[in-house]
């Protein structure tokens, strides 16, 4: 019988776990006779590799065995690299595939870190030795996740995607809690997708292979509101980069191992077109989604308080560990 072979690629934007998935799968491979492909540089790998070609092969594809992957676990990031090559929206295709012929086929496209938490915590010292207002960037280009989950557990206000806020009310309430707190600052945390009447996020550059196109700061532009509204001085900081270069936790190895494991499960079972999930607080192996139907949203009526701007604390019994309706 033929050994089987299987290939992993890590594509999109790195967190920490993804290493630990990683060598999890060649490990149980291992156990099973089977050989494990490392695609290296995403999905830019898998288009553009010539396996007819020594250099193209070195460049794009590494073997992976217990030994190489050993000790990747201990850090964050891809040990295979990415990119953010989108097979779906190339304008030409690779020479390697110009004389191969392809189904054309349309389709629409429409967790936080200790990380982010121990900066956040580390910056309420600047922030309050000088007594200004804290103004947080992070993660969340379509959802608000990241910065509500963060927002929960540092106690702090926060904007999110889901719900465009009042500016005024919004510089009300940092300045009220600014002038409640002892130390005399506030905080916010921002996804960078975040909103206000009369705002939108600024784009600039060209669109990446995904046609996203980089976004302009909104905490620069909220801390100019905030400056030209009250006089404060304001303390900006960006952390999208800081969450995804962090080391895995211990909640990131539980799941991404547990993941990875899931995944041989169903390989061996010689199933297919499943994705693993957390399911109401359980693991679960679920139907691919359709991509289509975008990305998931804060359910900000039973997760975001839109009158505080805060994540919401109340009626949590029976919610599975994150916290969202089933």
């Amino acid at each position: 019988m033929a050994t089987k072979r299987i290939g992993i690629l890590t594509g999109g934007g790195d967190v920490p776990g993804l290493n630990s998935v990683i060598k999890a799968v060649v490990y149980r491979a291992a156990e099973l006779g089977c050989e494990v492909v490392g695609i290296r540089r995403g999905w830019e790998g898998l288009t553009h590799v010539n396996l007819n070609d020594p250099d193209s092969q070195a460049h794009y594809i590494l073997p992976l065995s217990r030994e190489n992957t050993r000790t990747i676990d201990r850090t964050g990031g891809t040990f295979l690299h990415s990119s953010r090559t989108n097979p779906k929206k190339m304008k030409n295709l690779p020479p390697v595939l110009q004389s191969q012929k392809f189904e054309g086929k349309e389709s629409t496209e429409e967790g936080m870190a200790p990380r982010v938490i121990d900066a956040i915590e580390l910056q309420r010292t600047t922030v309050g030795s000088h007594e200004h207002i804290g103004i947080f960037r992070i993660f969340g280009r379509d959802a608000g996740y990241t910065a509500l989950y963060t927002a929960y557990v540092t106690g702090v206000r926060c904007c999110i995607p889901e719900y465009r806020v009042d500016l005024k009310h919004l510089i009300d309430l940092l300045m009220q809690d600014k002038r409640d707190n002892p130390s005399n600052y506030s905080l916010v945390i921002l996804s960078e997708g975040a909103e206000w009447y009369g705002y939108t996020v600024r784009e600039y550059g060209e669109a990446d292979a995904f046609g996203h196109h980089k976004k302009m700061s909104v905490a620069e532009d909220l801390s100019d509101e905030i400056k030209r509204a009250t006089g404060e001085e304001t303390v900006v900081s960006d952390l999208t980069y800081d969450l995804r270069s962090g080391s895995p936790d211990f909640v990131d190895r539980l799941v991404a191992f547990t993941f990875a494991g899931m995944a041989m499960d169903t390989l061996e079972e010689a199933k297919s077109g499943l994705m693993t999930a957390m399911n109401e607080g359980r693991y679960a192996m679920v139907p691919i989604p359709d991509p289509k139907l975008g990305p998931r949203k804060v359910d900000t009526g039973s997760m975001y308080d839109t009158e505080c701007y805060r994540p919401q604390y109340k009626h949590k019994i029976g919610r599975p560990i994150f916290l969202t309706r089933p």
